[in-house]
């Protein structure tokens, strides 16, 4: 674990543009530290496919000052909520820019807050802490490498995406998951192509004003696990970021 983050770290720094002029345009993929506009709402609602059909939602918005909060919830066979606090470090569409002082940074968040899953086992807690710190590194106007680093009191996960915007319509991407279970200490490695495409883009319809709609989906190939059991997952879903 300790040679990926190096080689994240250094790869990171070598592929950031150092024009701190340019700004990564947010296409049809969100980004790990993505947000939605200051004082908005961001809306997914998606279906994950392992075994069965699992829908979820996730909400989050963006108050004054950096803080925001979201909400998020999966409706399989043991459901999970999770409900948390964010502060946004680093935020170029609002001003606040280190990118002087450091490589081109888009954004940097840090979340944290409780989360509850249903394990079916009497024996473990189902509530559990968690925090969660995300950068998205500016490449150029159109490419991004996003990065997100998750602890929790029962999983470690740490996550690389490569986003690329084709077209103003169209992004694809390429995401790799390195996860450990805390429980049982099992080690699993996924690798996940991605596809965006932005329905809508700056429109209104009567009081509802729309930044963008965007349909996305995902393939999620499960490298290696310890478990034995490699299951790989089918993700369908779509944002909409309001205006």
């Amino acid at each position: 674990m300790k040679k990926v983050s190096c080689v994240f770290v250094i790869v990171s720094m070598i592929l950031a543009s150092d024009d701190i002029s340019v700004i990564f345009n947010e296409g049809a993929i969100k980004s790990f530290a993505a947000s939605p506009n200051p004082g908005k709402v961001d809306l997914s609602v998606g279906i994950l496919n392992t075994k069965s059909m699992n829908p979820y939602v996730d909400f989050d918005y963006y108050g004054n000052h950096g803080v925001g909060v979201k909400f998020q919830s999966s409706f399989e066979e043991n459901p999970s909520f999770l409900v948390g606090f964010y502060y946004i470090w680093n935020d170029i569409r609002t001003g606040v820019d280190y990118n002087k002082y450091l490589f081109s940074i888009q954004e940097v968040k840090t979340s944290s807050g409780i989360k509850y899953q249903d394990d079916g086992d009497s024996l473990t807690t189902d509530l559990v802490g968690f925090l969660d710190n995300s950068m998205d590194i500016i490449i150029s106007s159109n490419l991004c490498l996003s990065n997100q680093l998750y602890i929790g009191s029962d999983l470690f996960n740490f996550a690389s995406a490569i986003i690329y915007n084709v077209t103003s319509l169209i992004s694809t991407g390429i995401q790799f998951d390195y996860k450990i279970q805390y429980v049982d200490t099992k080690k699993s490695m996924f690798l996940k192509p991605i596809v965006g495409y932005s329905i809508l883009n700056n429109q209104s319809f009567g009081y509802l004003k729309f930044d963008k709609i965007n349909l996305f989906g995902s393939y999620s190939l499960n490298l290696k696990t310890d478990t034995g059991n490699k299951e790989n997952t089918f993700e369908l879903g779509f944002s909409i970021f309001f205006k």
